[in-house]
């Protein structure tokens, strides 16, 4: 329970900054996805269900804010907690090197979703320039973010552990 408190904190604070304080420092005309963060974050330090439940509602944030449809924004986040949440069994918490790459990677997962059902599906065939211009540089920014605001949810989730052991 605390954990789902932690997590829904994490969004909103990270919905606030995306939407209100990073749009003034944009690097290369792209804002990092820090709801991606938090979902990838979720996933890698808490497991696979955690992370899906993260990304539904990160991703349902995001759908009821700025998306033209509801769902979208939703099933990308939720397969991408699903997918990552497998790397919780297989490497150490501590390495923030790693998280980084997965946020890229992620990043990369995202926007190519996104160009599938917002473009490809009405006929722009371009993913070239899309690729180049806005996932590449979104990635890369997202990556330097991560470096950030990974080792701030770590600790969070780090202290919420503590927190729930004293409670047993």
């Amino acid at each position: 329970m605390v954990t789902l408190i932690i997590m829904l904190i994490e969004i909103l604070f990270c919905y606030l900054l995306q939407s209100s304080v990073f749009p003034m420092i944009q690097l290369a005309g792209v804002v990092p996805d820090l709801l991606l963060i938090v979902v990838i974050s979720t996933a890698y330090l808490k497991g696979q269900i955690p992370g899906m439940i993260c990304g539904l509602l990160a991703g349902l944030m995001n759908d009821f804010c700025y998306g033209s449809s509801i769902g979208l924004y939703a099933l990308i986040f939720l397969l991408i907690g699903f997918l990552f949440g497998y790397t919780n069994k297989l490497y150490k918490k501590e390495f923030y090197f790693l998280p980084m790459i997965l946020v890229m990677i992620g990043e990369l997962i995202y926007g190519t979703f996104y160009y599938i059902f917002e473009f490809l599906l009405r006929g722009r065939m371009n993913y070239g320039y899309y690729l180049k211009e806005i996932i590449l540089p979104r990635s890369v920014y997202t990556a330097l973010a991560a470096v950030v605001f990974f080792s701030l949810f770590h600790k969070i989730y780090l202290g919420v552990e503590r927190l729930e052991k004293k409670e047993e």
